[in-house]
């Protein structure tokens, strides 16, 4: 048997009996400062709700490992089902290297935490975990489009798929990605 569990932009496996795994969005980190027009005014307008009710806020590299880790048993609990839930957990607590975080704060509470790292090609966003607040998400991924860091890398980001969950997608698709792709699995029986 001969398995390929996501398959590669522009490779076709001739043989293979394809089977839709996930959507993949890539977005250009660019677009989110200007944000103009009529495709934005859902996220434009969804994206700064958060920020006007709370005026103290900080986005920063330091973390508060309790508040981190109280973040994250919330968050989790608030799931129905996490893929891969460990890797997120260390991937927030974890100093690993080439992973980058940054936390958003509000009053000296830990709101939210946003992880990436990057290839050759692209930054890579791992993990938006966040306060069950309305319009926070929608905040913490403007913070991390909109980061200098990133912004200065000049390279487009992967953000990953929709995991089968319906609200994500429709999620991503108001961050009007350039590009959504679908990607496939693959399983040939050899004899």
């Amino acid at each position: 048997m001969f398995e390929c569990w996501c398959d590669f932009n522009g490779y076709f496996c001739e043989g293979l009996n394809p089977r839709f795994l996930d959507n993949e969005f890539i977005f250009d980190p660019c677009q989110f400062n200007d944000m103009t027009g009529g495709r934005w005014q859902i996220y434009r307008k969804n994206s700064r709700k958060w920020q006007r009710g709370h005026e103290n806020w900080s986005y920063q590299d330091k973390f508060n490992e309790r508040q981190a880790q109280t973040l994250l048993g919330e968050w989790l609990d608030n799931k129905p089902k996490v893929e891969d839930a460990e890797l997120m957990i260390r991937l927030c607590l974890e100093k690993i290297p080439g992973v980058c975080r940054r936390f958003l704060y509000h009053d000296g509470e830990l709101k939210a935490i946003n992880v990436w790292d990057e290839n050759w090609r692209f930054v890579n966003y791992r993990v938006c975990i966040v306060k069950d607040e309305p319009w926070l998400s929608e905040f913490a991924r403007l913070l991390f489009y909109t980061d200098p860091e990133i912004q200065s890398k000049h390279k487009l980001i992967h953000d990953g798929g929709s995991l089968g969950n319906e609200g994500l997608e429709r999620f991503k698709d108001k961050m009007n990605p350039l590009i959504k792709r679908k990607r496939y699995s693959w399983i040939k029986m050899i004899k």
